[in-house]
């Protein structure tokens, strides 16, 4: 029986694609932008749409866009990520308050003409492979994927990479996820444990401590 993608499911894909944004561009042409306050009141949206359509401005070029707010629905609402709430309270003319790390949850979603089922289908069975690599280093092993790295602060993000070769010598030694995070430290402003995601290998080299 086909199983039916559940909010919390769409929520989860377009966070994961959010955060592995490079390897759905590469693979499906699907561009990811993440609005941090869309109405002043601190409600953000990841929106997904065609890179054919990545310039355009009508929603229904969209393939998906959700809304997520820091209130739960309901109680069955499961946290999609957490992030740093900006407000404006919707005065342009004063820079927007920063409030602190916040869960966030979905509110609402809206599908465009590039939405169907097969592709959702497609999207999920790729998005659960790289949640198993989140938690398993072993998983960016098997796959021969190198790892990029951005700076957790929104006024630094700088980027660096780990080649393939080089998380193999950390599987050797029973390093996790997030063991290997902790030993990040951003060669531009000190800060530790990146986001992590899928790369192609490069010639850009993290700082380790």
């Amino acid at each position: 029986m086909k199983q039916i993608l559940k909010d919390d499911d769409i929520g989860r894909l377009v966070v994961t694609m959010r955060d592995h944004r490079h390897v759905f561009e590469q693979r499906w042409g699907l561009m990811t932008n993440h609005n941090r306050d869309i109405s002043g009141m601190g409600t953000q949206s990841i929106t997904v749409r065609s890179e054919e359509h990545s310039g355009h401005e009508d929603h229904d070029d969209n393939v998906v866009r959700v809304v997520f707010d820091t209130t739960p629905l309901s109680p069955e609402s499961l946290v999609q990520y957490e992030s740093e709430l900006f407000k404006d309270g919707r005065d342009e003319s004063k820079p927007a308050k920063n409030l602190g790390v916040c869960a966030f949850y979905v509110k609402s979603i809206y599908y465009g003409k590039g939405w169907n089922e097969a592709l959702a289908d497609e999207l999920k069975e790729h998005t659960q492979v790289l949640r198993k690599a989140e938690a398993s280093l072993q998983v960016w092993i098997d796959q021969g994927w190198g790892m990029l790295t951005v700076c957790s602060r929104i006024l630094c993000r700088t980027k660096a990479l780990f080649s393939p070769e080089e998380l193999k010598l950390f599987a050797t030694n029973d390093c996790s996820i997030g063991e290997l995070k902790s030993r990040f430290i951003c060669k531009k402003c000190g800060a530790r444990n990146p986001n992590v995601s899928v790369q192609d290998p490069s010639v850009i080299q993290p700082v380790i401590r």
